[in-house]
């Protein structure tokens, strides 16, 4: 089995993968690869768009195919508003029987990066303990129950990067001191701040909620705070999307693991 990932993401490696992680890279107008356009591209007062190109079809089945060298398994992990799932479906079906692609939505803007990586790690254990031969229908259903396991925490330096796609994907002047927002996904899909403060003291205050069979996983990117309890942290570059704006995601998710 390997993993793919979206470079929007900004996960470059997992170690418990062990060199099955392969990115898929983020294409861009004017033939820029993303790393390219963001290391040239000095944002002024207002951000700067990044101009995004979603793959064609010819694209995906062509990275798919060199992909599928050596594998007959691969779980695609995806940004619904960049990739186009009626183009995975169709490669689906190019590929079949030599290759099982298995595409899973995931939120880039909104959605918490520490939950990802749990989920990448959670449903690549579960699968490959699998004797059977598994829908696509029962690993989505096994997705979002291993989702609704897990206790999502956000802090962010600024609100509309992960609000809004077209904010989300662009870049910004680093801020002269962040002040950081706890904020979490109202029923209706907005965000909504909970809180303003300190780093450390909004982390010290989740913590007191912390319950026990529970570990943290965290995603850090522009952040040097030392966040203790952390059990599994993963610090992204600085440039990653929304570019030079600090965060920290977190979860609390089951130690063990358990299906339906």
């Amino acid at each position: 089995m390997r993993i793919v990932l979206e470079e929007l993401f900004g996960i470059t490696e997992l170690p418990f993968l062990q060199g099955r992680l392969k990115i898929k890279p983020t294409v861009l107008k004017k033939e820029h690869t993303l790393r390219e356009f963001i290391e040239k591209t000095k944002p002024g007062f207002f951000s700067t768009a990044v101009p995004l190109e979603p793959y064609s079809l010819s694209e995906e089945l062509a990275f798919f195919q060199d992909a599928a060298k050596q594998t007959q398994m691969i779980l695609h992990f995806y940004d619904p508003a960049y990739t186009s799932i009626q183009n995975l479906n169709r490669v689906r079906n190019l590929l079949t029987p030599d290759l099982r692609l298995i595409p899973i939505p995931f939120d880039a803007t909104k959605g918490n990066k520490a939950e990802l990586i749990y989920l990448i790690h959670t449903l690549t254990e579960w699968l490959e303990k699998q004797e059977q031969h598994l829908t696509y229908e029962k690993i989505l259903i096994h997705t979002q129950y291993f989702k609704s396991r897990c206790t999502p925490w956000s802090f962010v330096a600024e609100v509309g990067p992960f609000a809004v796609v077209k904010k989300h994907r662009s870049m910004y002047k680093p801020p002269a001191k962040a002040t950081f927002k706890q904020v979490y996904t109202q029923e209706d899909g907005k965000l909504k701040v909970h809180k303003t403060g300190e780093l450390s003291e909004l982390w010290q205050q989740i913590l007191a909620a912390k319950t026990e069979g529970k570990q943290v996983w965290v995603v850090r990117k522009g952040v040097t705070v030392d966040l203790p309890g952390s059990d599994i942290v993963v610090d992204l570059e600085n440039q990653t999307l929304p570019s030079h704006i600090p965060y920290v995601q977190a979860i609390f998710a089951p130690t063990k693991m358990s299906s339906l």
